[in-house]
């Protein structure tokens, strides 16, 4: 990337220089906290700067060109996939969608345009009484492996002329109706392909690729501009935009960011950005020093960072052609801001603003995650603590799981810098929202680095963010009673692996009234009927031990482990109580020792032969001091209320409806007071809400008896993130589609 203001010029050449179970056996003790874990696989692909110059008069801008507004989004195609980060199809798979429910599935008396044809060209046709593509709201995608596998077949022949270059790289696509951004997409692969550093292309000439490709050789030409010169040979228009970057060595907090350019070229559907060098350079093992890590998912640690160069490689950035500008534009800020090319209410007004954005890296982006605190790079610690909240999409978000890193500013003869404070983050969950609230034992200068994905995928670092500290935790406060290993705190894809599911505190946070009798709490879980019997299940209560002992937390009491309905264990204490009931709900009422924040850990056993394995599965923390019940205003305890009642209030199938209305009606009030909506009685009643639009789903493909009807139900149960409670309804539909497809003229039965 070059340096230096853009310049708007003239058009001119470019001048460059299940049985009765057995009798009960003994149970094992509760597991212990679990050893530190390895170090976590992170993304070190980074970006960094172009250090090209661009010599001569370079016209970045040229009169006459579209002015820059947003591409439309008007398409009948998708013009790119989603960037896959995970190895997880079914987390891949995973609707865009906001809403559940909002899909179209059935039969098309027409054919749709083929996912795998390069520019969206029509598939084979089907002809009448064949069975029909199964359909949904999604647009076919442009595919691009065609282009790219013919780009980097290109020989050493193309280099000496831009019209044998551009012949090559445009020809097959010429015709497509998507041709310009084929083209622009091919000269990019091409020139992803080539081996800049270890190729030898002769004296720097203006006049061949060749020549081209010896200038970035040298230093004198940015990727950027010589995109930009191939696409126009090509006959596109594009235009090389300066600004500033948040690249490889960027961390927040910095006040002086660097000035660097990339292009955009305009298409069919407008102007689209492209990075070129990101797409074809990266820098991998890069690191910045001057920071002492003192926590890692609740592990103690005093683990100084060294600062390290890193390597360039040669690569191909799939996220850095068309990215989305609203997502783009948390990386590159333009001096011109018409090339934010968003709308008028997503613009970044100035350099400052762009400079105090949150640090969110383009797979934060591809979780489709929402920051939902302030919107700063830099936060300020309130009374000892900071709070950070996400927000994921409702059809993936219970399969993604959190990590976190926490480093302290290191300061040279600091003795506080050296002591080992772990369990600080508190790194809950609520359904789809996610919650870090760290709480400091010691002032001073915190990073927060966070990571995500699938659960069992490679975590990702998703973003980064600075906390000043200026005045540390109250001494009411202790650090965490749990160390969480990887899996945090609340119901999660953890727990829903080990047949624990609908929750009815989905919250990690449990507030409990130090008022109340027994100070006492339930906790219920609908288990998988193909769980029960199979598994065992126990819980754990633990106090946050003392403070010499900081990575063992206290273990309290603990219950024997219950697996078949009508089982009933109560712990030797006395403070846990569980039960499988006939309706295969886990039961766990949590009687708190005395007031203060304790740790609820449950257990998942399975038995296989002689093998015996304990696995933690779900973690909370019950706590008397986030009880905030006597101060809440008098119209929002009210409005919760009748929230819960709604919720559960028991009917049969044709009464559903008017239970889900009554939720609805509920939950509005809810929001019209305030309530949030990571609040855990409304993403309670959020999960009943769902599961009961999906039981009536189920419920109305028998009574209307429509295979459309039947279609679009079982597509929505394929996205349903407790689909596993509903196993004997899903069954029986699909058996009903079975027997109606058979009923189908021509249609054979599958």
């Amino acid at each position: 990337m070059g340096c230096g203001r853009s310049k708007v010029v003239e058009p001119l050449k470019i001048s460059i220089p299940s049985p009765t179970p057995p009798p009960p056996t003994p149970t094992p003790s509760p597991p212990p906290p679990p050893p530190p874990p390895p170090p976590l696989p992170r993304d070190r692909v980074e970006i960094e700067l172009d250090k090209g110059k661009d010599e001569g008069d370079v016209v970045y801008e040229v009169d006459g060109y579209p002015d820059p507004t947003p591409p439309t989004e008007e398409t009948d195609v998708k013009l790119k996939n989603a960037d896959n980060w995970y190895d997880d199809d079914e987390f891949n798979k995973a609707s865009d969608d906001a809403d559940l429910f909002d899909t179209e599935a059935g039969t098309d008396d027409v054919s749709i345009f083929s996912n795998d044809a390069v520019g969206g060209r029509p598939g084979r046709s089907v002809s009448p009484g064949q069975i029909h593509p199964k359909t949904t709201k999604r647009k076919p995608t442009l595919s691009y492996t065609g282009v790219d596998a013919h780009a980097k077949k290109a020989g050493n022949g193309v280099l000496d002329s831009f019209d044998a270059l551009v012949k090559y790289l445009s020809d097959p696509w010429i015709s497509d109706r998507h041709s310009k951004i084929l083209i622009a997409r091919s000269i990019l692969s091409w020139m992803g392909a080539q081996r800049v550093e270890d190729t030898d292309f002769g004296e720097p000439r203006q006049d061949t690729p060749r020549g081209l490709l010896a200038y970035l050789k040298a230093g004198r030409m940015t990727y950027s501009t010589c995109y930009a010169v191939l696409c126009r040979k090509a006959g596109l228009q594009c235009v090389v935009i300066q600004g500033l970057v948040k690249a490889a060595r960027y961390e927040p907090g910095d006040k002086s960011l660097p000035e660097c350019n990339w292009t955009a070229f305009h298409c069919e559907y407008g102007w689209q950005l492209v990075h070129p060098y990101w797409m074809c350079r990266a820098l991998c093992g890069h690191s910045l020093g001057g920071w002492t890590k003192v926590e890692a998912d609740g592990m103690a640690l005093s683990a100084r960072q060294k600062e390290t160069a890193g390597v360039r490689i040669n690569t191909f950035q799939e996220r850095y052609f068309m990215p989305k500008p609203s997502e783009f534009l948390y990386e590159c800020f333009p001096f011109n801001t018409a090339w934010q090319l968003v709308d008028k209410d997503l613009k970044v007004r100035s350099k400052q603003e762009f400079i105090d954005l949150p640090y969110l890296l383009p797979p934060f982006h591809g979780l489709g995650l929402q920051w939902q605190s302030e919107r700063k790079c830099v936060l300020q610690s309130q009374e000892g603590f900071c709070r950070i909240e996400l927000k994921g999409r409702t059809t993936n978000a219970h399969l993604l799981n959190m990590q976190y890193e926490l480093f302290r500013k290191s300061n040279n003869g600091d003795t506080e810098s050296d002591k080992l404070f772990p369990r600080m983050v508190f790194n809950s969950r609520s359904n789809e929202h996610f919650i870090f609230d760290i709480r400091f034992p010691a002032e001073g200068t915190y990073k927060l680095v966070v990571y995500g994905g699938p659960y069992k995928s490679t975590a990702l670092r998703l973003f980064e963010v600075l906390i000043h500290c200026k005045k540390k935790m109250p001494k009411s406060f202790n650090l965490l009673p749990l160390n969480c290993a990887d899996i945090g705190y609340g119901p999660g894809p953890v727990s829903m692996n080990a047949g624990l599911l609908m929750p009815s505190k989905p919250n990690g946070l449990i507030a409990v009234n130090k008022n109340d009798k027994d100070i006492a709490t339930e906790i219920k879980f609908h288990i998988r009927d193909d769980f029960v019997r199979k598994h065992k299940y126990s819980a754990s209560i633990y106090g946050s031990g003392s403070d010499e002992d900081v990575d063992s937390p206290e273990l309290i009491d603990g219950s024997d482990e219950i697996r078949d309905v009508g089982d009933k264990k109560e712990s030797k204490k006395g403070h846990l109580k569980l039960t499988i009931t006939k309706e295969y709900h886990l039961v766990i009422l949590v009687r708190l020792p005395a007031e203060g924040e304790y740790g609820v850990t449950i257990c998942d056993t399975i038995q296989t032969g002689s093998d015996v394995r304990a696995k933690t599965v779900c973690n909370y923390l019950v706590s008397t001091i986030a009880y905030h019940g006597t101060f809440m205003k008098a119209n929002e305890r009210l409005a919760k209320k009748s929230l819960l009642d709604a919720c559960s209030e028991q009917v049969t199938g044709r009464d559903f409806k008017k239970k889900i209305t009554n939720i609805e009606q509920n939950l509005d009030k809810c929001r019209r007071q305030g309530i949030k909506d990571s609040d855990e009685d409304v993403c309670m009643a959020e999960t009943e809400r769902e599961f009961l639009r999906c039981k009536d789903l189920l419920r109305d493909c028998h009574l209307r008896d429509n295979f459309h009807v039947t279609m679009r139900a079982l597509a929505v149960m394929a996205r349903y993130r407790n689909r596993a409670a509903l196993r004997k309804e899903i069954k029986e539909v699909e058996e009903l589609r079975t027997n109606q497809e058979s009923k189908r003229d021509g249609a054979p039965t599958t």
